[in-house]
């Protein structure tokens, strides 16, 4: 192979390995956070919602293995924070699998995602600066919140979203290291989550 060769060879190789680590760093972000906020709407103050109603067709869900994200400083070890949002991703199956929705581990027609986000937010997190400041005052910087959407199967559609936070008051990640708060904070948004579902899935008008 002549020089000119080799080095057409390499370039190609060093363009490609960049094109593909582009593609994870863009993918891996995408899953930390919503695909949009701009669309919800506060259904209560500590429930901001958007809502499609094209999911009666779905006959099943997909529940995509949970992340997390800490827009604030916490003195949480990650090993703690992927348990937590494990546990969140536990509840939220278990809710729904109650509930008698088919849930499935592959994807395959007929099928639609749900992502879950368990998030400590700021003043400078998505949900504030893509949305109304009217719409989030039920909220407050530095808690805890379950970030959540609906997406099509490709994952390119965004069918619903929501920013779900205790009703009765904040709690911050460190609060949820407590098993026994966590257990019931965690109920709490699976439920409010599956009755969205519901919503959207013709089930109740809540």
């Amino acid at each position: 192979m002549s020089h000119f060769a080799r080095t057409t060879v390499l370039l190609f190789c060093l363009l490609l390995m960049v094109s593909l680590t582009g593609c994870q760093s863009r993918t891996s972000v995408g899953t930390m956070r919503l695909a949009d906020y701009s669309n919800l709407y506060a259904q209560n103050p500590t429930a901001l919602v958007y809502m499609q109603s094209e999911v009666g067709n779905y006959n099943a869900f997909l529940i995509e293995p949970a992340n997390y994200r800490m827009d604030t400083r916490v003195k949480v070890r990650d090993t703690k924070l992927k348990q937590l949002a494990s546990q969140l991703q536990t509840t939220v199956y278990d809710d729904m699998k109650k509930a008698g929705y088919s849930l499935v581990t592959r994807s395959q027609p007929g099928v639609i995602r749900i992502r879950i986000i368990l998030a400590q937010i700021n003043a400078n997190s998505s949900v504030y600066t893509q949305t109304d400041d009217l719409i989030t005052q039920g909220l407050e910087p530095g808690q805890a919140v379950v970030e959540a959407e609906i997406l099509s199967l490709d994952g390119e559609q965004q069918l619903g979203a929501l920013v779900i936070a205790d009703e009765k008051m904040p709690v911050s990640i460190k609060d949820l290291t407590d098993e026994k708060t966590a257990a019931k904070v965690f109920a709490s948004w699976a439920k409010q989550l599956r009755l969205r579902i519901d919503q959207m899935h013709g089930r109740s008008t809540m």
